[in-house]
């Protein structure tokens, strides 16, 4: 492993793994010979979409460049091995959390350079995906949504795993099992009262955050941020906006598929 040219280096590329996120997309994420980049051993990289994997025909065994974007996150840049890709040979035909069937969906967005492309991500449409459940759990109780930061990823498997949890209601109804959640191992009276404060905070949120939690498809900070002024950071307006059939697609930002997701 050696360094190509400033702040880029090139390492060989091993597999790529996939995880499927709350809404059912599969992310891919590159593992290679770790490299070292600003004092930090690297050895993973976010991929983007099938997309990304598929422009830079992506082959675990080749050559490639990996950088940091925004000098933050670690990024493969390029392939110096193209030819020969094939996306069968990339991405299982299933699920790699429940093991169901995947999709390959095609949209159109537009590029940095704001060309119109076509993406292409897979999907798990299971709705029982124990991935997907935590993920959007995570999401709820997340800093950018309803920031219950007492919330973590190990407390939401232990009380979904305990049969507490099934929706994001249940989180506000927790104090039903008080007792037997103090009990738990890693848990006490003095951590429980840390959570329930930190539940009961919550509910003195903003129009943005909320909307981040309800985790609609494709509507993310930035979309929140408009939508938020258009309707006055007012649920209720929001609310009767969607039920009286109105066209987001006017909003600066918002395409078909946006739109289509919000109404959905």
């Amino acid at each position: 492993v050696y360094e190509i040219e400033d702040k880029k280096h090139e390492t060989t590329l091993r597999s790529i793994e996939w995880e499927t996120g709350r809404t059912g997309e599969i992310v891919p994420a590159a593992v290679f010979d770790p490299v070292e980049i600003d004092g930090q051993k690297v050895s993973r990289a976010n991929l983007r979409d099938l997309s990304y994997i598929a422009s830079l025909e992506l082959m675990p065994g080749n050559r490639i460049l990996v950088s940091r974007e925004d000098m933050i996150t670690p990024c493969v840049v390029d392939n110096l091995n193209r030819g020969g890709f094939k996306i069968g040979a990339v991405i299982s035909p299933l699920c790699p959390c429940c093991n169901d069937g995947t999709r390959i969906i095609k949209r159109e967005a537009q590029d940095e350079n704001g060309q119109d492309r076509i993406v292409m991500t897979a999907f798990c449409d299971n709705a029982d995906c124990d991935s997907r459940h935590l993920k959007h759990f995570l999401r709820f109780v997340g800093s950018q949504a309803m920031d219950i930061d007492e919330m973590t990823d190990t407390v939401l498997e232990k009380l979904i795993g305990k049969g507490w949890v099934h929706s994001c209601l249940d989180i506000y109804r927790l104090d039903r099992h008080k007792d037997a959640i103090i009990q738990m191992q890693g848990f006490d009276t003095a951590r429980w009262d840390r959570l329930w404060e930190a539940i009961q905070k919550s509910r003195d949120s903003t129009f943005e955050r909320f909307l981040a939690a309800m985790d609609i498809p494709l509507i993310d900070q930035a979309a929140s941020t408009v939508l938020g002024k258009i309707f006055q950071g007012s649920l209720d307006h929001f609310c009767d906006a969607v039920l009286s059939g109105y066209d987001f697609r006017k909003l600066p930002g918002f395409d078909d598929a946006m739109h289509n997701s919000i109404h959905e």
